[in-house]
C-alpha cells in the first residue's frame, strides 16, 4: 500500500518537474545570443538559452519515477537577425531550439500525467483507510 502511495507521489513530482522545464523553455523562447557562445559554455549575456526536455527515468531501486532535464539536440539554432547586437558577420544569432507547439503538447501531457498520478494516489489512500478501518 505504501509503495503505491510512493509511486504515485513520485509521478506527481515528475509531472510537475516536466511542466516546470516546459515553462522555462517557453519563458526563454525569444532569447538570443552570439553564435557559438552557448556551445563554449558561456552563460548569461552573450549565450542563448539552451532548450531542454524533461525525461522520466526509474527511481532508486526501481521504485517510482524521477524526471531529469536534458538538453534537446541541438539545443540552439541559428536565425538571421542582423539588427541584433549578438549578430555575427553573417547577421546570424543563436536562438533556443524551442518548438512552441511541442511545448504546448508537453504541458498537456504533464497535466494528464499529474491527474492520473493524483487519481492513483487517492485510490491507494482510500484503500489504506479501508484496511485500517478493517483492522481496527
Amino acid at each position: 500500500m505504501i509503495g503505491a502511495l510512493n509511486s504515485a507521489l513520485s509521478g506527481l513530482g515528475a509531472a510537475a518537474y516536466g511542466a516546470a522545464v516546459t515553462a522555462n523553455n517557453i519563458a526563454n523562447l525569444t532569447t538570443t545570443g552570439r553564435p557559438g557562445a552557448a556551445a563554449a559554455g558561456a552563460t548569461g549575456e552573450g549565450a542563448a538559452y539552451q532548450a531542454q526536455s524533461a525525461v522520466n527515468v526509474s527511481g532508486a531501486g526501481g521504485q517510482g519515477v524521477q524526471a531529469q532535464a536534458r538538453l534537446v539536440s541541438p539545443p540552439t539554432l541559428l536565425r538571421y537577425d542582423p539588427t541584433s547586437s549578438f549578430a555575427n558577420e553573417n547577421g546570424e544569432v543563436e536562438t533556443p531550439n524551442v518548438d512552441l507547439a511541442e511545448q504546448a503538447t508537453n504541458l498537456i501531457s504533464a497535466d494528464s500525467a499529474y491527474k492520473a498520478n493524483l487519481a492513483s494516489f487517492r485510490t491507494a489512500d482510500d484503500m489504506l483507510k479501508q484496511l485500517i478501518d478493517q483492522k481496527a
